[in-house]
């Protein structure tokens, strides 16, 4: 283990350079031993008066513009280390804890990897069309547009865009959308809905809506934006059913579902407009507003208000945050985004933590981190062996 009193050093210098009271000796010595360990360890003061994101922010333009005033004095791994360097926190009982995420590359690429290295793998999904053939998408060319059952879709970089040929397509002709492990994926459907899909997540859908409902089935986790619709002088409701467990309907709006069969409960979770929750075959439903989620779990619901909405959607972006989160919740998630087994060897350690992780990091900087945070992970390739 480091000695805790070297990330209190560099938490009170960081302090020090923000308040502008630190001295040039001072700014030298935090920012090589920044860019030295790529940010990993950096604890952020508990009682700062901003936010993470602004105290992140300013911490990286202090730094970053440093180097464009001294850069012909350092060396260039230096320069890179840096500007290669921004930041995500992971709240544990000694303070926050930077955790390394690649900048300049676009959402979804791999970043160079070293031999062993383990990355999230990015746009990656296959796509089953109603004949029952499969297409994986991330082989396909942007630009590909092929035509069924009355509608047409395209492969657009990282996702696939439906259109209503209106031909009067049956409701019978569904696809199905499968992102694996360490995947992600987005779909707009015919009436123009956005499904943006987790790892480890599906949606089937009819290729084209009609009728006086559309319907779609979710397995995992997917974030929808429901375009209104209309038949006549009547709206279309969007309905989302979950594994038989629950249903979501919706007119128009934009929410969350995490419905993952590993996990212990189903949450909804509302941004923008209104939802009904409810269970197959019940007259009641639990109504939702704006910023408030429902949990599903052991036959009964509970809602909570003023969630923060990026602990719900912050995946959409690469980033997974966490408000009291235990050790098996974080690592189901890493078994999801880096394809890999975790495996407990005793007891789980009983922690709880706040903040996230950037799936742009490797899998050896995540493990890092939880080794610094006293959570002890044995790497055997894709397997993780967390120790008591």
């Amino acid at each position: 283990m480091e000695d805790p009193e070297v990330p209190e050093k560099y938490a009170e210098l960081a302090r020090k350079w923000l308040e502008g009271t630190a001295t040039p000796a001072e700014q030298r010595e935090y920012d090589e031993w920044f860019a030295e360990t790529g940010g990993d360890g950096v604890m952020i003061p508990g009682d700062r008066g901003d936010s993470d994101e602004a105290y992140r922010n300013r911490l990286f333009a202090q730094i970053s513009g440093r180097l464009r005033n001294e850069g012909r004095h350092r060396p260039l791994w230096f320069r890179a280390a840096v500007a290669a360097s921004v930041s995500i926190v992971l709240l544990s009982a000694g303070g926050y804890f930077y955790w390394k995420k690649q900048q300049g590359t676009s959402k979804g690429t791999i970043a160079a990897t070293s031999p062993g290295e383990i990355y999230f793998a990015g746009n990656r999904a296959t796509l089953e069309l109603a004949d029952g053939s499969e297409l994986a998408l991330q082989e396909i060319a942007d630009g590909t547009r092929t035509e069924q059952d009355g509608a047409v879709f395209s492969k657009e970089e990282d996702k696939v865009v439906y259109q209503n040929k209106g031909t009067g397509a049956e409701t019978s002709a569904y696809n199905v959308l499968r992102v694996p492990r360490g995947g992600q994926f987005h779909v707009v459907l015919a009436d123009g809905t956005r499904a943006w899909l987790n790892s480890e997540s599906s949606l089937r859908f009819p290729v084209a809506f009609t009728g006086a409902a559309r319907e779609v089935e979710l397995s995992g986790e997917a974030y929808f934006e429901v375009a209104k619709s209309r038949n006549g002088n009547a709206s279309v409701p969007f309905r989302v059913r979950v594994g038989g467990r629950e249903t979501v309907e919706v007119l128009g709006t934009h929410f969350n579902i995490m419905a993952y069969a590993a996990e212990k409960a189903i949450r909804t979770t509302l941004i923008e407009g209104s939802v009904s929750v409810s269970r197959p075959g019940s007259a009641r439903g639990v109504i939702l507003k704006p910023l408030q989620e429902s949990i599903y779990s052991d036959g009964s619901y509970h809602v909570r208000s003023d969630v923060d909405p990026g602990e719900a959607v912050s995946w959409k972006e690469g980033i997974i945050r966490y408000q009291g989160a235990d050790i098996p919740t974080i690592m189901r998630q890493i078994e999801r985004w880096y394809n890999v087994e975790v495996a407990y060897e005793g007891p789980v350690p009983q922690r709880s933590f706040n903040g996230g992780i950037s799936r742009s990091s490797s899998l050896s900087q995540i493990l890092k981190i939880l080794e610094i945070n006293d959570i002890h992970v044995r790497a055997e390739g894709r397997r993780l062996v967390v120790l008591p």
